[in-house]
């Protein structure tokens, strides 16, 4: 019974085991026993373990062959079955670092786009702030050239008119004297004439002012004298540096208006003036140009 031995029929009595033998064969037959554990000297059991290894290879050589080829077998099955388990581990480890891997290279794909689409963005945002300083820049030299144009036309015009008002001045002057030099001569008339004569003077000019009196009673509107003057003084300044009489301004006489000036102005900016004043861009100052320029420029100081 402790040697697993299950005779159908009494012990063969040949040395050996054989598989013509029923009894033999009953005991080939039957499932290995599992091994005894393996005892080292000294320990609870050693001798008993050895005695039974003795006798089991002694009497049942054929089973102790069967169970060292099982055993054997299983070994080797586990050591297969190691193997298969250590090749599955390997495969998923390779799998799982694959996909960390790949993963690794999807995020760094994405770091690296987001990176570019970051930069694109930056530098499309730069490129807009740029534009807009530089259009920024442009309009504000645009407007700074704009205003320097205007202060230069304006400045300009400003010379003009006080050529104007200096020769309207000079044309106002002449124009008192010869005035004054009228009076003296009718005071001079007045103090020769007769009673009889002075007499019939002062019938006329009561008729006169009696043929007067229908226009004032009816609405008609005087004339502004002071409007009046100022176009006097204006087209006498105009006849003024209109030298050659031709109804026009031109080059060479606006040239010598502004050599007119207390302070005279240079020969180029004549060439500007009548640029700003000859609207129709004939080359020439007409009156009608001349007072609209007048009209232009800024009042005369009072």
């Amino acid at each position: 019974r402790s040697l697993n031995v299950v005779p159908a029929r009494p012990f063969c009595s040949q040395p050996y085991r054989h598989a013509s033998c029923a009894s033999c064969a009953v005991v080939m037959r039957a499932p290995p026993s599992p091994p005894p554990p393996e005892l080292k000297p000294g320990e609870t059991g050693y001798k008993r373990s050895v005695v039974r290894g003795w006798l089991r290879r002694t009497f049942q050589p054929g089973k102790v062959a069967a169970e060292k080829a099982a055993a054997e077998e299983a070994a080797e099955r586990a050591a297969r079955r190691e193997a298969m388990i250590k090749q599955a581990e390997e495969e998923r480890e390779a799998e799982r670092l694959a996909a960390i891997e790949a993963e690794k290279v999807r995020l760094a794909a994405e770091k690296e786009a987001a990176e570019k689409a970051a930069k694109e963005v930056a530098e499309r945002k730069a490129s807009i702030e740029a534009a807009k300083a530089r259009r920024e820049a442009e309009k504000q030299a645009a407007e700074k050239a704009a205003a320097e144009k205007a202060a230069k036309q304006q400045a300009l015009l400003d010379k003009m008119r006080a050529a104007a008002e200096k020769a309207a001045a000079e044309e106002e002057a002449k124009r008192l004297a010869a005035e004054e030099a009228e009076k003296a001569r009718l005071a001079a008339i007045e103090a020769a004439k007769t009673p009889e004569e002075r007499a019939a003077e002062a019938a006329a000019e009561e008729a006169a002012a009696a043929a007067d009196a229908p226009q004032e009673e009816a609405g008609v509107a005087a004339p502004d004298a002071e409007a009046e003057a100022a176009g006097a003084r204006y087209r006498a300044a105009f006849e003024q540096f209109d030298k050659d009489g031709s109804g026009f301004i031109e080059l060479p006489e606006v040239e010598a208006l502004l050599q007119s000036l207390p302070e005279p102005a240079p020969q180029d900016e004549a060439a500007a003036l009548l640029a700003i004043v000859d609207t129709d861009e004939d080359g020439r100052v007409s009156w009608r140009e001349f007072c609209n320029a007048l009209l232009r420029a800024s009042p005369p100081p009072p």
